[in-house]
């Protein structure tokens, strides 16, 4: 608690001896890597986040959560260096985490920064449904069709999720 007071009051070298201390009696709670590397983020320090991120990762690897707080290290990095394996560890997350509006945010800026507009406007219209902006929602599904093959696995996804918004409207 002591680690976590710290780095809320901006003071990240005692919040990061202490989380290290944690870390040092307990190596294996991967809970104390990921609140290390959080704090690193969200410091600047993306390239010692992601060495704490993958280390939760490691002990746990199928924590949706952190995952998707990987994600947004790996999408946080100015070259498109890490890009793929963000778009991979998102779409696992989604196994477990399909309604985390946070997750299809992430995953649009991934797939628009990796130049797949079609999956980016796509994920764009989900995060804003499940966040209850209907109307940007469709925004987003218009544009998206725009830019997807017709009768592709992704059409049929974006229909999908057009469909749902209007049969809500209906009720």
């Amino acid at each position: 608690a002591l680690a976590i007071a710290n780095y809320k009051l901006s003071n990240l070298k005692n919040g990061n001896n202490l989380i290290n201390q944690l870390i040092q009696k307990y190596p294996e709670n991967p809970y104390f890597y990921e609140l290390k590397a959080q704090m690193l983020r969200e410091n600047g320090y993306l390239n010692d986040a992601l060495k704490n991120y993958l280390k939760a990762i490691e002990i746990i690897p199928n924590d949706s959560l952190i995952l998707i707080e990987l994600a947004q290290t790996q999408i946080n990095f100015d070259s498109n260096k890490y890009l793929i394996e963000a778009i991979e560890n998102l779409k696992k997350a989604s196994l477990k985490e399909n309604e985390n509006q946070k997750l299809w945010y992430l995953l649009s800026v991934a797939y628009g920064r990796n130049g797949e507009m079609g999956k980016s406007k796509y994920s764009s219209a989900y995060s804003a449904y499940l966040k209850g902006d209907d109307i940007l929602a469709l925004s987003f599904i218009k544009r998206a069709k725009k830019v997807t093959k017709r009768n592709s696995k992704e059409w049929y996804e974006i229909e999908d999720l057009e469909n749902r918004i209007k049969e809500k409207k209906r009720k």
